[in-house]
């Protein structure tokens, strides 16, 4: 029987076309696999900068989050992520910042846009240290120097600041930007000839539409530092009337017709009250300023003329209630901030409105403090204070604690409310719950040390310094901090020797060091060497009373008959209670006893056990 070639091929005809779809998917996937992921990349970044102008900035933030599902790596979606965080005001743009560095090492630009960030954020120490560990070639350009100078600034090193802007200046001559922040550390100088120096470069800078408004800004503080008021007010009409001048020029000029109480005044205000009346944000600003400026009542008098639409708009009854706060009227801001669940709840201050809206209605508009709403209840919370009501007082601000957590911009609001109203066990509160954060907020921290300084409490200001150093181990005045009230305290001992004695190793010409580490070799029993370190400070500032206690302290452990000098020079100092002790004691015992026994590695105290700042 023959083969029927015939049927064989028909039999088979798929084969062929199977064959070749099989491989076309093939190089679908292949081809798809390595493309697909950049297409989808870029569509969500499409998205997500449609999102960014719009101001939806959690909607973009998560389109380049997918994005970067895709390729981490993407410089792009990093440098969007950037944009987005920084036009949210986000501390986040730190991080996207620091990421462009680890792509881009060896862009230098880089490296200064991220220390520039820090500062943006209010982070000086951190934009030190970026700056530090920047590329060596960073320094041969101008903007590192202006930035370390800026940080300097931030952290009060004016000597510091002056020289880095300086080597600004000289790097880059031509930049009137830096020649103008030169000029405005220099016009404070005791030195009337560097003062009329860098009085002349400013009043050179005001031609230029750049550098005209910080320009005069600076000349007007100068003039009135000068108290030439004729000068301050020709600079601020000048201002003022300066190119699309902002509110806040016209506001100064309005401040200084009140400061120099010009007839003028009022009617300038009722210039900047009509103009206000119609946008909200200048509106605001304008209370704000009238509650600043000691005339909270016009503020108050002013708002029973506005719409009760507009007074509802927020921020503005945040204004009104602190206008409330500062003239004393608590009926006003009971009806200001009254619970939802009140009748009749009215944002208007003028109780005729009230009443011609007829029973149980009103004219006004409803408020709905939402997001504020934390400043709500701590304003009920003041006025149920003041009119006797402690108890429901305590009640409301422990509500608007607990409306405010997780939310550290909420929390520090609250805080600083709390200072200004001197309420300082619940501020006190707060500023912990904002230390504790992830950032451990500088800023209260620094609100913190202040407190506990003024109530001479060591032991809260080593939880201070403790919490600082484990925010930032580096932190030369959080080890500083750590090291001299662990001393005091008598705790963990041992490493506060050697954070004194790596300060003093670091810096050994800053004397605070020398002073501390000294300290804590007389505390170990070696005040001879501990003697030996201080005689390198000058004795104008080891007389100074309070480094003569200390140096006073260790001089009467070796019986010298210098210690009674210093001793009563230290006890003219604002010391701290074991301070005194220390002082008293070595007094005590000058002529043959040692001022504080000392503590040996053998037979030290259980303290040297514990670690830093254990409570």
């Amino acid at each position: 029987m023959g083969t029927d070639h015939s049927k064989s091929r028909g039999a088979k005809w798929w084969i062929v076309p199977v064959t070749v779809l099989a491989v076309l998917i093939g190089v679908l996937v292949v081809v798809g696999g390595r493309y697909y992921p950049r297409w989808q990349q870029q569509r969500l970044l499409g998205q997500a900068r449609e999102f960014l102008a719009e101001k939806d900035y959690a909607s973009a933030s998560f389109a380049v989050q997918q994005a970067l599902v895709h390729g981490d790596r993407n410089l792009e979606a990093v440098r969007l992520m950037v944009e987005i965080t920084e036009a949210a005001g986000s501390v986040e743009a730190l991080a996207w910042r620091r990421r462009i560095v680890e792509l881009q090492p060896d862009l230098l630009e880089s490296h200064l846009d991220l220390a520039a960030a820090a500062l943006a954020h209010g982070k000086p120490i951190l934009a030190k240290e970026y700056l530090r560990t920047a590329p060596t070639a960073t320094q041969a350009r101008a903007r590192h120097h202006e930035l370390s100078g800026q940080a300097a600034l931030a952290l009060e090193d004016r000597e510091q600041a002056e020289e880095s802007l300086a080597e600004a200046v000289r790097l880059d001559p031509g930049n009137l930007k830096f020649a103008m922040e030169l000029a405005a550390l220099r016009i404070e100088s005791p030195v009337a000839e560097v003062q009329k120096a860098a009085r002349e470069v400013l009043e050179g800078l005001l031609p230029d539409p750049v550098l005209f408004r910080e320009s005069s800004r600076l000349l007007i503080a100068d003039a009135l530092r000068q108290s030439d008021r004729v000068r301050a007010l020709a600079l601020s009409e000048a201002l003022r009337r300066g190119p699309e001048a902002p509110l806040d020029d016209r506001l100064i000029y309005l401040g200084l017709l009140r400061q120099f109480e010009r007839v003028q005044f009022f009617l300038y205000l009722s210039e900047l009250q009509i103009e206000a009346a119609a946008e909200k944000d200048k509106l605001h600003a304008l209370l704000l300023w009238l509650n600043d400026n000691h005339c909270a009542s016009i503020a108050l008098e002013w708002s029973k003329r506005l719409p009760s639409a507009t007074l509802a708009e927020m921020p503005i009854p945040i204004a009104l209630a602190e206008s409330c706060v500062l003239v004393g009227d608590w009926t006003g801001l009971q009806t200001l901030v009254a619970d939802p669940s009140q009748e009749n709840l009215s944002v208007t201050l003028d109780p005729a409105k009230t009443e011609s809206a007829g029973a149980g209605k009103t004219a006004a508009t409803k408020l709905r403090w939402e997001d504020y709403e934390y400043l709500r209840l701590a304003y009920r919370a003041r006025a149920l204070r003041e009119v006797g009501q402690i108890q429901k007082s305590a009640v409301r601000w422990n509500e608007a604690v607990q409306s405010a957590s997780g939310r550290p911009e909420a929390l520090q609001a609250l805080a600083k409310t709390a200072l200004e109203w001197k309420w300082e066990r619940e501020s006190v509160r707060v500023l912990w719950l904002l230390a504790g954060g992830v950032d451990g907020a500088p800023w209260a921290l620094h609100e913190l040390s202040r407190h506990y300084r003024a109530a001479r409490s060591t032991r809260n200001l080593l939880r201070v310094a403790t919490r600082m150093y484990e925010l930032d181990s580096t932190s030369a005045t959080a080890r500083h901090q750590a090291a001299s009230l662990s001393f005091l305290l008598g705790t963990n001992m041992a490493q506060a020797l050697e954070l004194a004695g790596d300060l003093h190793m670091e810096e050994p010409a800053n004397p605070d060091y020398a002073l501390t580490f000294a300290f804590g070799l007389h505390l170990y029993g070696r005040s001879e060497e501990g003697l030996a370190i201080l005689r390198t400070i000058s004795n104008a500032q080891l007389r100074e009373p309070a480094f003569a206690a200390y140096y006073g302290v260790i001089l009467a452990a070796v019986d010298s008959p210098a210690a009674a000098e210093y001793l009563a020079l230290g006890a003219l100092a604002p010391l701290l209670a074991e301070e005194i002790h220390l002082v008293e004691e070595a007094r005590a015992r000058h002529r043959g006893a040692l001022g504080v026994r000392p503590v040996t590695l053998e037979s030290g105290p259980d303290e040297l056990k514990n670690p830093v700042g254990e409570r």
